[in-house]
């Protein structure tokens, strides 16, 4: 069976999210010496850690999704999830803005919407038929 275009482009849209946390880490990176300066040498580092790290989880997801690995489908369930609750978390641990609290209620909107499209997008019957089909 063929790949679906949907999963080409879902997994293409998983590879420019993985390159958009590479940039967060190499934007971290970057900063090491202005931040050492201010003393937050800890949210750099959580900063550099967790970018680097999904750059990791979602390239991985990319190459797996675009190969129909059974794998891949399930990891992208989890990590979509995981992923936004590391967002909340750093945000709600790091982050201190005084329009935070106007905000919240749009992040919050946006992060599930994008679970669910995600959810969504991996459970429409053809693309589970095509991850099924090539197990």
């Amino acid at each position: 069976m063929s790949r679906p275009f949907s999963i080409t482009l879902f997994a293409l849209a998983v590879l420019l999210l993985a390159a958009y946390n590479a940039g967060r880490a190499f934007a971290a990176i970057q900063q090491f010496e202005f931040m050492h300066s201010l003393g937050l040498d800890g949210p750099q580092a959580v900063l550099t850690l967790t970018g680097l790290t999904w750059t990791i989880g979602f390239g991985a997801a990319a190459t797996g999704l675009f190969r129909l690995k059974l794998w891949a489908r399930r990891w992208m369930l989890i990590a979509i999830v995981l992923y936004q609750a590391n967002l909340w978390l750093v945000r709600l641990a790091l982050e201190k803005s005084s329009d935070g609290p106007r905000t919240r209620p749009a992040d919050a909107a946006i992060s599930i919407v994008s679970i669910a499209l995600v959810w969504v997008i991996l459970y429409w019957p053809r693309v589970r038929r095509a991850f099924e089909r090539k197990t």
